[in-house]
C-alpha cells in the first residue's frame, strides 16, 4: 500500500508522530479491536444467558486477526461501505449492529493512555525548567514590545500551568468519555427482547472492555468523541503558544534560546549558518492540524434522528489524525524543552537594552504614592515623549559610517536630525561603556535617594519636592538641594539584623573542644561566630550568604507564589482568615516540614489551590494547620494544647472528626495525616495515642501496596508522591522505633529507590530581610539524606529491640558494621550538608543526630575489650564515644549561637535532653572532678540545653515536661544557676496546669531500666512527689534510679 500523508510516509511520519501511536491506530490494530469488541460482546451475552454457553469460546477460537484475509476484507468493505460485514463473514459471530462495533472506544482508550504519558513527561520537564530558571531575568513582552521584567522560570511556569490544567481535564475525560457503545439498530436494544437483558449485557460488556456504562445509548449524541478531539486541540493550542515563543526568542535579534543542537538539524541547503527551530515549526503546524480535526468532529455531531445518515463518518478521518498529531506535538515539545539551550546572557542584554525604561512602571507606581497615579504617569511619561516621537533617537537599523556630526546615510536620506553616537570622538567602545555604566549608577543612586526623601519627608516637604519636579527640576540637582537645605532630619537605614543571644558568657567553643579531628571547630559558622576577624576570615560575597550567618533562621520567611494564591479557609471550618492560615502554613513548612516531611509540599499546595483532592484533603489540611500553629509566633499560648479556645485545639479537634469519618478508607492523604497527627500528639505528651496512628498508617500503606513496586501506568505526579510518602512513613516509624526503644513496624525499606535528581521532591525558598533574593534550603537532597540515615536507624532498632524479646546488647562486631555504614553516609553528604557549610537548623539536627546515634552505638561496650577480633581490632569504642561527645558539644553551641530558642524546632527537644543528661552523667566521672574546664563545659551543656528546652516549652508541652525532669536531676548549685538564667515559674503551678503525661519516650538517664526511664513514669514520680510534698529531692532520685 502506498503511503501518501505526513502521518504514514517514511519521510515525515516520525516528524509528525511516533511509532507507538501509529500502531495504535493502524489498520491491523483497528481490525484487532473490532474482533476484541465482538468477542467481548459474545462473552457478555453468554454471561447474561442471551446466547448458549460455550458460544463465546467458539467465536474467540475463530477470531484470530492473523488469519484475516485482508484482500477479501478490503474488497467487501469497498462494496458494503463498512468493514464489519466482511469481517463477520470470516468469523463466527452473534452480530450486533455495525455501528456498535465500528465506533469501538478501545482505540481511543489506548490512545489516551499514550497521550497521558507524553503529557506527564512534558509537564515534568517544565516543572524542572520553571524551578531551574526561576531567578533568570529576562524581558516580559506585550504587543512584541518591552513591558516589564520577568524571569524565564516565570515564563516556563505560565506554560506549565496550562498543561497542568490539561492533565486535570484528561482525568475528567477518562471518567466521562470512555463509554461503551452498544444499542442495536435504533439504540433501544430491542433485539435482545423486552426484558432488561440488553441493559445487563451492555453493563457486562463495559466491565469486560474496561469502559464506562452510559446511562443511555449515545449513538447519535457524539459529544464524547468531539470532546476528546477538541481537548487535543486545546493541548495543541498550548503547545503552539510555547512553540511560537521559542521561535521568536531563537531569532538572531533576540538569541535568547535555541533548540537542542543535533548536527544538520534545521540546516539550510544553501545557507550553512542557518539553524532553524524545527520542533517549534512542527508543533505550530500540528496545532493548526488539530484545530481542523476539532471542526470535523463538531460537524459530525450534527446527526439526524436515531441513527445518523452519515456525518459520523468524519470521525474515521479525524480521530487517527488527532491522536497522531497530539502525540507528535508532545514528543517534539518534550524534545525541544528538555534540551533547550538558554542564553541567560542575551536575556540580560535584551533586558537592559531600554536603559531602564522597562522599570518605568515601578517608578511611576512608587511616585504615585505621593502625588497620585495620573500625575505620576505624566511625570514619568513626559521625558520619554521625545524618544517615542522621533524614531531617529531610538536604536537605528541603518548602517552608520561613523562620520560626524551627521553620517552619510542620514545625509543621503535627507534626515535633518543629528546622529546619536555611542562613543565620544576620542573615546573607545570600552571607555564609553564604563562612562555610561558610571552615569547609570549615579542616576540610579539619585532616584533611590529621591524615593527615600519622599518616603521619609513630612507632607509639606514631600509636596515641595514634587512641585519642583513638575516645574522641571533635575533629579540630581533636586536631591542635592534637599540634602544641603536640611529638609530631612533623619535618613532611613536598614535595621541591624545580626543575632545577639543573651545566655551569658558560658556560650563559647573552648579549646578543649577544638580538637584536630573536630570538623565543626573549623566550620564556616564557627569561624564567623567565635573566631576573631583576621585576614583568613572568609568573606561572604552576597547579601544572601551574609544574611544566613547574621540573622537566626526564625527571621526568614518562606517565599511561595502558589501559597500566596491559596485559600486554605475553603478546606476548614475553623477559620476564614486566609492571611493567618497562609502564615501558619508558611511556618509549618519552614520549621516542622524541613526535618520531618510527611508529604510532597508542591503537589499538596497545587491541589490546595485548585480544590483538588488528589494530593490534598480536609483531613490533611486541618492536621497540618494544627501542627503549624505551634510554629506561628502570631498565636498565643502555643503550648496549651488542652485549651479549647485556641486555634491549635480547634484544628486538632476538626482533624480528629474528619479522621473518624474516613477511618475505614485507605488513601495517601490519610496516611500522611496520620503521621502529622502522630507527631502532634507526641508533642502534647500523648504518644500512646500517636503510636496507634502510626500503626494505622503502616497498615494502610501495606493495604495500598505503598512499599511495593509502583503500579504500571501511573502519572509522574502519582509516582513521585507515592515514593515520597512511602519513604517518609518508613523513615518516621524508624525514628520512632529507635528512640522509643520498640521493634520497628517495617523491617525493609520501600522497593522503589530514592531518586537521584537534586530537585525530585521539590524545594523550599526562604527570604531574609537583609538579603536581596530568596535562598533555597536544598530540601530534596536533605530529604534523601534523612531517609538514608533513618534506614540505618531502622536496622539498628531491628537488632536492639527484636519482636517478642527484651532489649539485647549489641556486639562490637555489629556496632562496627553499623558504624562503617554511618561513616559512608556521612562521607557522601552533599556539599550544603557537609560540616563546613552547615547553617540551617535542619543541618544541625542532622549532624547532631548522627553523632548521637554513633555515641549510643558504642557507649554500652565502651569499657568492653574482650570482644575484639581481627576485624574489629582497630575499633576503639572509648575514642569514638569521646569524639562523638566533642562533636555534639560543639554543635549545640554553634546551633544556639546561630538560632537561639525563639523558633519552633521540635527535634531539639530530643537532642537537648540527650546532651544535657549526657553532661550530667559526665559530671560524675573522675575527669570532671579533677579538671575544672571539663566540668565547666558539662555545666555549659546543661545550661544551653535548658535554654533550648525553655524556648521550646513556649510551643510544646513535651519540652516543659523534659525540663522538669532535667531540673530534678541537676545538682543543687547547677539547678540554682539554671533557674536564675531561664526564669522558671514555680514547679507546682506548672504541674497543676496540665493533664498527665501519656508518652512512652524514654529519657537518657544513665543505665536506668527502660521502663523506669519512660517519660510518663518519671513525670508521674515528680508529680506525686511535688503534690504530696512529703519527700525531698533525694528520695525522688532514689525512687527513679
Amino acid at each position: 500500500m502506498a503511503a501518501a500523508t505526513v502521518h504514514d510516509t517514511s519521510l515525515f511520519r516520525d516528524t509528525f508522530g511516533t511509532q507507538e501511536i501509529r500502531e495504535c491506530f493502524s489498520e491491523r490494530s483497528y481490525v484487532s479491536k473490532l474482533i476484541e469488541a465482538e468477542c467481548a460482546l459474545a462473552q457478555a451475552e453468554e454471561d447474561q444467558g442471551v446466547i448458549p454457553s460455550g458460544t463465546a469460546k467458539v467465536i474467540r477460537e475463530n477470531s484470530d486477526v492473523s488469519k484475516i484475509d485482508w484482500s477479501s476484507l478490503a474488497k467487501r468493505a469497498e462494496v458494503v461501505g463498512y468493514p464489519i460485514l466482511g469481517l463477520v463473514e470470516q468469523m463466527a459471530s452473534w452480530v450486533p449492529h455495525q455501528q456498535d462495533i465500528l465506533a469501538s472506544q478501545l482505540q481511543i482508550k489506548n490512545g489516551i493512555a499514550i497521550v497521558e504519558r507524553h503529557l506527564d513527561q512534558t509537564i515534568s520537564t517544565l516543572e524542572s525548567m520553571s524551578s531551574k530558571y526561576r531567578d533568570t531575568p529576562m524581558t516580559g513582552r506585550t504587543h512584541l514590545q518591552h513591558a516589564l521584567p520577568i524571569t524565564f522560570g516565570y515564563k516556563c511556569g505560565v506554560w506549565l500551568s496550562g498543561l497542568r490544567r490539561h492533565a486535570e481535564r484528561l482525568q475528567q475525560i477518562k471518567e466521562r468519555c470512555l463509554l461503551v457503545q452498544f444499542g442495536g439498530a435504533a439504540g433501544t436494544l430491542a433485539s435482545l427482547g423486552s426484558s432488561d437483558d440488553g441493559i445487563r449485557v451492555r453493563k457486562r460488556l463495559a466491565a469486560i472492555l474496561g469502559l464506562k456504562d452510559p446511562v443511555i445509548t449515545w449513538h447519535v449524541a457524539r459529544d464524547t468523541i468531539a470532546e476528546v478531539v477538541n481537548f487535543f486541540a486545546l493541548i495543541g493550542g498550548s503547545l503552539g503558544k510555547i512553540a511560537l515563543d521559542l521561535m521568536i526568542m531563537s531569532s538572531n535579534e533576540l538569541n535568547e534560546v535555541a533548540e537542542p543542537f543535533v548536527p544538520h538539524r534545521g540546516a539550510s541547503s544553501t545557507m550553512p549558518q542557518k539553524r532553524n527551530p524545527i520542533s517549534s515549526e512542527i508543533i505550530l503546524a500540528q496545532s493548526k492540524i488539530l484545530r481542523a480535526q476539532a471542526g470535523l468532529v463538531l460537524d459530525a455531531m450534527v446527526s439526524d434522528f436515531e441513527r445518523a445518515s452519515g456525518p459520523w463518518h468524519l470521525e474515521w478521518a479525524a480521530l487517527p489524525v488527532a491522536f497522531i498529531s497530539v502525540v507528535g506535538s508532545l514528543y517534539q515539545a518534550n524534545f525541544a524543552l528538555s534540551g533547550l539551550q538558554v542564553n541567560s546572557g542575551a536575556m540580560k542584554t535584551n533586558l537592559e537594552s531600554t536603559r531602564g525604561l522597562i522599570v518605568a512602571e515601578a517608578g511611576m507606581m512608587k511616585l504615585a504614592e505621593f502625588i497620585g497615579r495620573q500625575e505620576a504617569h505624566e511625570v514619568v511619561y513626559v521625558p520619554i515623549i521625545p524618544r517615542n516621537a522621533n524614531p531617529l533617537i531610538q536604536n537605528s537599523f541603518l548602517k552608520c559610517d561613523g562620520q560626524r556630526p551627521v553620517c552619510l546615510p542620514c545625509v543621503r536620506g535627507g534626515r535633518s536630525a543629528e546622529c546619536v553616537y555611542d562613543t565620544e570622538p576620542a573615546e573607545t567602545r570600552n571607555q564609553a561603556l564604563k562612562r555610561k555604566h558610571d552615569a547609570a549608577d549615579e542616576d540610579n543612586s539619585n532616584y533611590h535617594k529621591l524615593i527615600n526623601l519622599l518616603r521619609s519627608s513630612s507632607a509639606d516637604d514631600a509636596n515641595d519636592i514634587v512641585q519642583r519636579l513638575r516645574r522641571g527640576a533635575r533629579v540630581d540637582e533636586l536631591v542635592q538641594h534637599v540634602e544641603t537645605g536640611n529638609l530631612l532630619l533623619e535618613l532611613c537605614f536598614k535595621p541591624q539584623t545580626q543575632f545577639r543571644h543573651s545566655s551569658g558568657n558560658f556560650l563559647n567553643v573552648p579549646d578543649l573542644l577544638r580538637t584536630a579531628n573536630n570538623p565543626y571547630a573549623t566550620s564556616l559558622v564557627c569561624t564567623i561566630k567565635f573566631d576573631s576577624p583576621s585576614s583568613t576570615t572568609p568573606v561572604l560575597p552576597t547579601s544572601e550568604a551574609r544574611a544566613l550567618y547574621d540573622a537566626p533562621y526564625s527571621t526568614a520567611r518562606m517565599v511561595s507564589s502558589i501559597l500566596d494564591d491559596c485559600r486554605p479557609s475553603q478546606w476548614t471550618t475553623v477559620s476564614s482568615n486566609d492571611d493567618l492560615l497562609r502564615e501558619i502554613l508558611r511556618c509549618y513548612f519552614t520549621s516542622v516540614y524541613v526535618f520531618l516531611p510527611f508529604f510532597h509540599k508542591d503537589y499538596f499546595l497545587h491541589d490546595l489551590k485548585r480544590g483538588s483532592q488528589r494530593f490534598c484533603s480536609p483531613l490533611l489540611v486541618n492536621s497540618v494547620l494544627a501542627a503549624g500553629c505551634r510554629a506561628c509566633s502570631r498565636l498565643p499560648d502555643r503550648h496549651q494544647f488542652w485549651n479549647p479556645s485556641l486555634l491549635q485545639y480547634k484544628f486538632l479537634a476538626e482533624a480528629r472528626r474528619l479522621r473518624e469519618l474516613c477511618a475505614d478508607q485507605s488513601s495517601i492523604t490519610r496516611i500522611q495525616a496520620d503521621m502529622v497527627l502522630h507527631l502532634e500528639h507526641g508533642m502534647n505528651g500523648q504518644d500512646k495515642i500517636g503510636w496507634s496512628l502510626c500503626i494505622a498508617a503502616v497498615a494502610s500503606a501495606h493495604e495500598m501496596g505503598l512499599f511495593d513496586n509502583l503500579p504500571p501506568g501511573i502519572s509522574h505526579a502519582q509516582k513521585t508522591v507515592r515514593t515520597m510518602t512511602a519513604w517518609a512513613l518508613f523513615a518516621w516509624q524508624a525514628l520512632q522505633s529507635y528512640h522509643q526503644e520498640k521493634p520497628p513496624l517495617i523491617t525493609l525499606p520501600p522497593t522503589e529507590e530514592l531518586p537521584s535528581a537534586t530537585n525530585a521532591f521539590g524545594e523550599i525558598w526562604v527570604k531574609y530581610s537583609a538579603a536581596d533574593r530568596p535562598v533555597p534550603l536544598h530540601f530534596s537532597q536533605t530529604f534523601v539524606a534523612l531517609a538514608e540515615f533513618r534506614s540505618t536507624l531502622n536496622d539498628i532498632a531491628n537488632i536492639l529491640y527484636p519482636l517478642q524479646s527484651s532489649k539485647r546488647r549489641m556486639t562490637i562486631v555489629e556496632a562496627s558494621s553499623f558504624h562503617l555504614r554511618l561513616q559512608e553516609w556521612y562521607r557522601r553528604l552533599p556539599d550544603h550538608l557537609n560540616p563546613y557549610n552547615l547553617i540551617f537548623p535542619a543541618h544541625f539536627h542532622l549532624h547532631m543526630h548522627y553523632w548521637l546515634v554513633t555515641k549510643a552505638l558504642f557507649e554500652p561496650i565502651e569499657d568492653n575489650t574482650c570482644e575484639s577480633t581481627l576485624d574489629t581490632s582497630e575499633i576503639k569504642p572509648k575514642e569514638i564515644v569521646a569524639h562523638a561527645r566533642t562533636c555534639l558539644q560543639t554543635l549545640i553551641r554553634l546551633y544556639y549561637t546561630s538560632h537561639g530558642d525563639e523558633a519552633y524546632e521540635l527535634f531539639t527537644v530530643l537532642l537537648a535532653q540527650y546532651i544535657s543528661f549526657s553532661a550530667l552523667n559526665s559530671r560524675n566521672t573522675p575527669l570532671s572532678d579533677t579538671d575544672g574546664s571539663f566540668r565547666e563545659i558539662n555545666n555549659a551543656d546543661v545550661l544551653i540545653c535548658a535554654y533550648i528546652l525553655r524556648g521550646q516549652a513556649r510551643m510544646a508541652y513535651l519540652s516543659d515536661a523534659v525540663l522538669l525532669i532535667l531540673e530534678k536531676h541537676a545538682p543543687a548549685e547547677l539547678n540554682s544557676r539554671m533557674s536564675s538564667l531561664i526564669g522558671r515559674s514555680e514547679e507546682a503551678d506548672r504541674l497543676a496546669m496540665v493533664p498527665p503525661v501519656q508518652i512512652e519516650w524514654p529519657i537518657y538517664i544513665g543505665t536506668m531500666d527502660r521502663d523506669k526511664r519512660r517519660l510518663r513514669n518519671l513525670f508521674k514520680a515528680i508529680t506525686e512527689t511535688s503534690l504530696d510534698n512529703e519527700e525531698d529531692d533525694e528520695s525522688l532520685i532514689d525512687e527513679v534510679e
